[in-house]
């Protein structure tokens, strides 16, 4: 295959994936994101048809150079605005004209040297090292394509400056063209796919949230805690609670003063809980925390501690401070014993609380005694 049919093959597969990423952000026009990764493939094929005539005009190179950064930055805008930023920083915006000016400047300066190449050829390298740095370095979410699209890209930068450096002394200079069309072809279709299975990616995870987690709190729902009890293995140590009197908080301050109530509540129980614990809203005011290897008396004393933090502070709506306690219920299950006994007993254990006189700890006894069932921590 000659370097001019393999330019044009290359061209064609970014303007396919310009393409593809187009008629996506066609069909969702809120996934801004589709649009500038469209465009960088677009600009992409430009810069290859240009690299085409650079060969018989090398005056041409400025404009090749501006259109393969042009495109790289352009790709970068599309992970800025997937993570919902500002799509162009102010370093990308000054990156974007240097290689052509420094191509120029050069020709001019050094004309019939490899110098203006060799030079714009580094300053691109180092302004497209900006987009795999960014894309590993904020995956936040841990989204395994965003991994593939990031490696991708930095293979594609390797290889680039690997064959420059190294091959010309061991391959003809065609070869060392050919070894780039071919890595560029090859990253473009892994980079699409990638972009587009983030998309899929995160939009699966966005759905898991909706299925398995709490509208007004963040934390698991019931579907959510019955899908970790299908998976869970070993004993557990159970907390069953439930704020006191929230009907009455409900009826003197609103709903809305509920609704924050257990917002606050649910962001006290997450800054108390052990790494690796399990939160649930099971009720409207009713709350599950599994601690996976807790013994009973380590589940206890981590109830006491969350019922003290719950009462410890006042929470503020709208410039009342309301105060806020919670009744707790403990058990625990061993091995071979289910989640579900662990939290029947939980919940037995949680009445004794509330018939005890509420803001307090009981813990249940098994196996039970008349009158000594359960034991509370006031």
């Amino acid at each position: 295959m000659d370097l001019h049919t393999l330019h044009v093959s290359s061209a064609i597969t970014n303007v396919t994936c310009g393409l593809v990423l187009a008629i996506g952000w066609f069909v969702k026009p809120k996934l801004v994101c589709l649009g500038w990764w469209a465009s960088a493939f677009m600009v992409f094929a430009v810069g290859l048809v240009l690299q085409i005539e650079g060969v018989t005009h090398p005056a041409i190179g400025a404009l090749t150079y501006g259109a393969l950064v042009a495109g790289t930055l352009l790709m970068l805008a599309g992970f800025r605005s997937f993570d919902g930023r500002r799509a162009f920083s102010t370093l990308m915006l000054l990156s974007l004209p240097l290689p052509p000016a420094a191509h120029v400047l050069l020709m001019r300066t050094v004309p019939g040297s490899e110098w203006p190449e060799l030079a714009t050829f580094v300053l691109s390298c180092l302004i497209s090292v900006q987009v795999p740095l960014y894309v590993l370095a904020q995956n936040k979410d841990r989204l395994a394509f965003r991994w593939l699209a990031g490696t991708a890209f930095a293979t594609q930068l390797a290889v680039t400056v690997s064959v420059i450096v190294w091959g010309a002394a061991i391959i003809t200079p065609e070869n060392v063209t050919l070894a780039i069309s071919l890595t560029d072809q090859v990253c473009s279709t892994i980079v699409i796919a990638s972009v587009l299975g983030m998309v899929i990616e995160r939009d699966n995870r966005r759905l898991d949230r909706m299925v398995y987690r709490d509208a007004l709190t963040g934390c698991l729902n019931r579907a959510g805690l019955v899908a970790y009890k299908e998976r869970a293995p070993g004993p557990h140590g159970v907390l069953v609670a439930d704020l006191d009197h929230f009907k009455r908080l409900n009826d003197r301050h609103g709903h809305a003063a509920g609704d924050e109530a257990l917002r606050a509540f649910v962001r006290r129980v997450e800054a108390t809980l052990p790494p690796g614990s399990i939160l649930a809203r099971t009720g409207g005011e009713e709350f599950v925390v599994l601690l996976p290897g807790a013994s009973v008396s380590q589940s206890e004393a981590l109830a006491i501690r969350l019922k003290d933090a719950v009462q410890a502070r006042r929470f503020d709506y709208e410039g009342t401070a309301i105060a806020v306690t919670v009744s707790i219920g403990v058990s625990s299950t061993m091995q071979g014993d289910s989640i579900r006994n662990g939290i029947r007993r939980a919940d037995a254990a949680l009445y004794m609380a509330k018939r005890a006189g509420r803001n307090r700890v009981a813990v249940y006894a098994d196996p039970p005694v008349p009158g000594a069932s359960v034991t509370a921590a006031a």
